[in-house]
């Protein structure tokens, strides 16, 4: 969770830098803090649905950016112009899926 917390730390700040809010990652960060709390870590149903908010969050933050930096190609969400995405952005989005492989059952 620290890692995650941190990864999306720094892509809000990376997009504060470039004058760009996403109020749900801001939110999915918040939900990560409070996942943290030890009174959380010992209620499993309080843990599950904190997850869950914070992945919707992931989510929304995630389709907002696509919206705002797909250059109006409207087709679908994976395709874009990468020569238009920082390189750290990237970087952080790239990591973002290899841990997502690495937690597979």
């Amino acid at each position: 969770m620290r890692s995650r917390l941190g990864a999306a730390e720094a892509l809000r700040q990376e997009l504060r830098e470039q004058g760009i809010t996403v109020t749900p990652l801001d939110e999915a960060i918040a939900t990560m803090r409070r996942l943290q709390q030890d009174r959380v870590q010992g209620d499993p149903r309080e843990m599950t649905r904190l997850v869950e908010q914070a992945l919707e969050s992931l989510r929304q933050a995630e389709f907002d950016l696509w919206r705002r930096f797909s250059g109006g190609t409207e087709s679908l969400p994976a395709v874009g112009d990468l020569s238009r995405v920082s390189p750290r952005y990237r970087a952080l989005v790239e990591e973002y899926y290899r841990s997502i492989a690495r937690d597979r059952p």
